[in-house]
């Protein structure tokens, strides 16, 4: 290829292998008076004659549309004389952020940036229906002058296609895909949003979340194991940021943050704290030993021999001078820019307004009452006062805890399909603790859902000791954790203690009083569990589940005519 002309460029040197085609350093031929330069990518694989170049014209065509200042830019689509699609790019000098983090994690404020930067940009994109879903470190250039380019937007595919594989492997790295991209193929912005969360953890670790010896446990690794935890890390809230990744690289999408600028936003908001003492703190850690992964970015794993890896510098389609010192501090992106400056579209910064405040608690306020009679119709009233405080503060975190109450109620309970409520509940929750790390009702409520939907018993154990922790006497806590967690594990002591101080602070809650039944009637206590399923129902004779269940207790005591005339009430 090395002289060849192709349309008005002149091939001269080679410069690497990419996705789905080989780039060369080529001669403009427009530019007489003097050299010009450019980068040629030749996408062999796609061209005219089998029609496989329409998908990828049309999303290099709405990249080439695209333009904003950290975009690596498209300036031509063509084809070549077979009918190939080719296009060019101006060549920047610097380097990969891949190549930068070899030399060690960054320095956190720098990371922060350069994520929001990453974000800012994406966001943007994905408000015009466009999606990266090849984003990895070694797509994201830093220049000379400290800027960055993200790279190969043009590669993307467009939301609700499905990912393609090549040779029976992903199209690029595995360890930057989302679980999604690799079980079924189905995309949207939130796989970019797993993609940037691997980028980040990366840049503040100098390692990849998660690692595998080939491509089958790497796969398995990142659909089926936690991430390693972060610890170490140089902040006042290390549990904000561990919750920030749990977000960032949930399985589910549905559990994931939604959009960039809520996972914008809540880095933002913690960022304070990560990079408080930062000058005086030690490196950052992880649990286990920095594994050997990912060195080559064909195929995601660590090959036999270092020799069979070719350097991301030479991979790289803008990388026109090798940087002996990838440590030089030319290369530091954002190094003097404050974190504050970084604005991001939709992002507003939280200021307290008291006035502001104090309207949305009174609208919180008057919704408690309907949360607690548990009739769909009462929810959705306890619901609309609360979408109402959002609206008067939208950084009321209380208001998003008793929304997930609400939608925990109604899945639980079986009044809507747990599937479509429940990553409702733990989401609303989440927004709570992204606002109020420490929120009891949200740790509840969250507890709540990973308990009886996700069935993650550790996460929800830690999750309601540490809310009845900062509030002991929470009667909603003290409730849900013994008919949520307790009696399912069979703790039906602790649950039962658990569930009589509830009733002691709320003796006249009718639902605390059945579950007090429940919990003896699950403890084979059956008496007791009578005694407290009678006092309710002189109260409320057509209080339907109490009637359902007090037939069960009967039917256990062998009292077959009294549990069938109940059952037919």
């Amino acid at each position: 290829m090395i002289g060849k002309i192709i349309s008005d460029y002149k091939i001269t040197e080679k410069i690497g292998d990419g996705d789905k085609g080989s780039v060369y350093k080529a001669l403009d031929l427009n530019q007489k008076e003097q050299s010009s330069y450019v980068a040629l990518k030749i996408f062999s694989d796609f061209n005219s004659e089998n029609n496989s170049n329409v998908v990828l014209r049309e999303s290099l065509q709405n990249a080439y549309n695209f333009k904003h200042q950290n975009i690596y830019p498209i300036e031509n689509i063509s084809e070549t004389e077979k009918g190939e699609l080719f296009i060019t790019m101006p060549i920047f000098e610097g380097m990969a952020l891949s190549q930068r983090i070899k030399s060690g994690p960054l320095r956190i404020r720098t990371a922060v940036a350069v994520a929001l930067k990453i974000a800012q940009t994406l966001s943007e994109a994905h408000e015009q229906d466009i999606c990266h879903l090849n984003l990895k470190s070694s797509n994201v250039l830093i220049t000379v002058k400290g800027e960055i380019k993200i790279m190969d937007l043009g590669l993307a595919r467009l939301p609700g296609q499905t990912a393609k594989l090549k040779n029976g492997k992903a199209s690029h790295s595995i360890a930057y895909l989302s679980p999604e991209q690799l079980a079924n193929g189905q995309v949207d912005q939130r796989s970019d949003i797993w993609s940037l969360g691997v980028i980040l953890y990366e840049m503040l670790t100098g390692q990849l979340p998660f690692y595998g010896i080939d491509h089958f446990e790497l796969t398995e690794s990142i659909l089926r194991r936690s991430p390693q935890p972060i610890l170490n890390l140089h902040s006042s809230s290390p549990e904000k940021v561990q919750r920030f990744f749990e977000r960032a690289l949930a399985k589910d999408p549905e559990y994931r943050y939604q959009g960039m600028v809520e996972f914008a936003n809540h880095l933002k908001s913690i960022a304070g704290s990560l990079a408080a003492d930062e000058s005086n703190s030690t490196p950052i850690s992880i649990h286990t030993p920095k594994p050997i992964i990912m060195e080559n970015e064909e195929n995601g794993v660590q090959p036999k021999s270092r020799n069979l890896v070719n350097a991301h510098l030479k991979e790289q389609i803008i990388i026109e001078k090798k940087v002996e010192n990838p440590v030089e501090p030319a290369y530091e992106p954002f190094s003097g820019e404050p974190i504050d400056s970084i604005d991001i579209p939709g992002i507003e910064t939280p200021i307290y307004d008291p006035q502001k405040t104090s309207e949305a608690r009174d609208a919180y306020e008057k919704g408690l009452p309907y949360l607690e009679r548990w009739t769909v119709e009462d929810l959705k009233t306890a619901k609309t006062f609360f979408q109402s405080a959002l609206d008067k503060d939208p950084h009321f975190a209380p208001a998003n805890a008793g929304i997930s109450t609400i939608y925990n109620i109604l899945g639980i309970y079986g009044a809507y399909s747990p599937k479509s409520v429940m990553p409702k509940a733990c989401r609303e929750a989440q927004k709570a603790l992204d606002i109020e790390s420490d929120l009891p009702e949200a740790l509840i409520a969250l507890a709540s859902q990973m308990a009886t939907f996700e069935w993650d018993w550790e996460n929800a154990e830690k999750n309601f000791e540490r809310g009845l922790e900062l509030k002991p006497d929470y009667v909603t806590g003290l409730h849900w954790y013994a008919i949520n967690y307790l009696t399912p594990r069979g703790y039906f002591k602790e649950s039962i203690d658990a569930i009589n101080k509830a009733l002691q602070l709320d003796p006249d809650s009718l639902v605390i009083e059945a579950t007090t039944g429940l919990q003896y009637y699950y403890a084979r206590q059956y008496d007791i569990a009578i005694k407290h399923f009678q006092k309710i129902l002189q109260k409320e004779p057509d209080f339907a589940i109490v009637n359902f269940f007090l037939a069960q207790v009967l039917r256990q005591k062998l009292l077959y005519d009294d549990a069938l005339e109940l059952s037919l009430i």
